[in-house]
């Protein structure tokens, strides 16, 4: 692993850069060293006993240096405490972000014997986030150019996985041809916080309320799939001067 690609970001091993942008970002050694290690061995459970013996390889370290250097990490890529680096309590540490090339595109995915997948060539997402009224942060991406289009979170989303995969990355590259796409991770999902208390529908519609007000989004089309057809409905029944089209696919009214 010489140069890979994360999210916005870019490793150099070789050179031990990182760049977002290409904008270089300073990383003290055993910071560079940890983001390495994760980045060898995306999604998998690295638990702290492993990561310490390749970080510290010849000094016995207490455990607390590694959550030091995972904290660090974390607030050097942002994007909330679970977008890069999952923790798995009493266990050890995940890098749940997808891991490319240095091309950023046509990482082989296995779907079958015999078979393969390559990502297509994606646009550009911006990932923000907000935070709900009851303390939630809720993740949300921007993407392509054209009149706004919203979908409604379904059922398990992550807005990075979905870019590399064989089920939603199509989705999105033809959604985001004519319109710019709005896609968010709901509460307890993605990139969004998972310690949750309400799972609520009516927690669900009020974040997506909240997401709309945070785009600043005064009439936009709708599109809910499956679990998101009744958020979107619910929503467009409230807000029926905001919905210019509703789009259901696959959904239902109750279930």
């Amino acid at each position: 692993m010489a140069r890979c690609v994360f999210g916005e970001f870019q490793l150099d091993t070789d050179e031990r850069r990182l760049s977002r942008s290409d904008i270089e970002i300073r990383l003290r050694g055993k910071l560079f060293d940890t983001l390495s290690v994760f980045l060898e061995h995306p999604g998998k459970l690295l638990r702290k006993g492993e990561l310490l013996a390749k970080v510290w390889p010849d000094s016995i370290v207490e455990e607390n240096n590694l959550d030091h250097c995972v904290s660090q990490l974390r607030k050097i890529l942002g994007g909330g405490v679970s977008r890069f680096i999952e923790t798995v309590p009493r266990q050890g540490y995940r890098f749940i972000c997808p891991v490319g090339n240095h091309n950023g595109i046509e990482r082989p995915l296995d779907v079958g014997e015999g078979q393969s997948w390559k990502t297509p060539e994606m646009p550009t997402q911006e990932i923000r986030s907000f935070v709900t009224k009851d303390g939630v942060n809720i993740a949300y991406s921007r993407c392509g150019h054209g009149p706004p289009l919203v979908k409604a979170a379904n059922w398990l989303n992550h807005l990075e996985f979905e870019w590399q995969s064989p089920i939603w990355a199509h989705w999105v590259k033809q959604l985001t041809k004519h319109h710019t796409l709005f896609r968010y991770d709901e509460r307890g999902n993605g990139l969004s916080d998972w310690n949750v208390q309400d799972f609520s529908f009516g927690a669900w519609v009020r974040d997506f309320d909240q997401l709309i007000d945070t785009i600043g989004l005064d009439r936009f089309a709708l599109l809910g799939i499956s679990q998101g057809g009744g958020v979107a409905v619910s929503y467009a029944a409230r807000h029926p001067e905001r919905v210019s089209k509703l789009v259901l696919y696959g959904a239902f009214s109750r279930g």
